[in-house]
């Protein structure tokens, strides 16, 4: 099972920004290209509508983001499909429109840096306060539950992807290392899921420039925020979804690039699983 994200505002905020200034040293190389997926794919939003119930605009959402042929994410995520202490993004996580994603997420100390492109997987990981160190025995006892050997974590170290084998493949999908983040539909469906409440209307916002409507997921005896979506009057598509943390301070999540994101291309440094 993967390790999940601190629970708290302030050390998921303060993990995340470090990652996002590690990895940037590092993987400054691995997305090359600028190529607009756009071509490829035709994308097909739906405005929510008028007189729309909160129930017709998670709908709308939940179908619209799988169709949207691209987009990026950053933030942090909660709610009961993203784990118990939710998801710490360290950077950009970016899905094209080709099928391919690259996801970055912090994980109590661990990066993990991943890239599916054209079917492969291609794995990076490290801790994110020393990202260029000899992985330790946590890291190594992470990669060997989906079956890559010590020579290869010896070769690929802290700083290069493994490509993954089918065998490794299958079980690195097994670990649930990636949740909720393997793909647009599989992200969708979390996001729409929310605490497993019912989502009510409360309002509407101009965030950003764009005028949206909003849902929110009232908080329960089991947990300790509040989640509001803003949902793009236009599009059904989610602009930022904000969290009212109970012990004081407010995460938040934001999308965008919908249907311009670049091509995600494999990373530069690899080495065969």
């Amino acid at each position: 099972m993967p390790v999940r994200a601190p629970r708290y505002a302030a050390v998921l905020l303060a993990a995340a920004t470090a990652a996002t200034v590690t990895t940037a040293a590092i993987a400054s190389t691995a997305h090359p290209s600028h190529v607009k997926t756009t071509r490829n794919c035709q994308p097909h939003a739906k405005g929510i509508g008028r007189n729309a119930s909160a129930a017709q605009i998670v709908r709308t959402m939940r179908a619209s983001i799988p169709d949207a042929c691209g987009f990026t994410v950053t933030g942090e995520l909660m709610g009961a499909d993203f784990g118990i202490d939710g998801v710490a993004l360290a950077g950009p996580t970016t899905f094209d429109g080709r099928g391919n994603a690259h996801v970055l997420y912090v994980t109590q100390g661990t990066v993990l840096d991943f890239y599916r492109v054209g079917g492969a997987d291609y794995v990076r990981l490290y801790e994110y306060d020393a990202p260029t160190a000899v992985p330790d025995l946590n890291l190594r006892a992470l990669w060997s539950e989906f079956g890559v050997s010590s020579r290869v974590v010896n070769k690929a170290g802290s700083t290069k992807w493994v490509r993954l084998n089918p065998a490794q493949q299958r079980a690195f999908n097994r670990s649930d290392m990636l949740g909720s983040l393997g793909t647009p539909s599989s992200l969708a469906a979390a996001l729409a899921d929310g605490t497993t409440a019912t989502w009510k209307l409360s309002g509407t916002k101009v965030v950003d420039g764009i005028k949206c409507t909003a849902i929110t997921d009232p908080a329960k005896n089991e947990q300790d925020f509040i989640e509001t979506i803003y949902v793009n009057d236009k599009t059904g598509l989610p602009v930022t979804v904000r969290y009212a943390v109970r012990h004081g301070g407010t995460l938040a999540t934001g999308f965008g690039h919908w249907s311009r994101t670049s091509a995600v291309t494999r990373p530069a440094q690899v080495v065969a699983g």
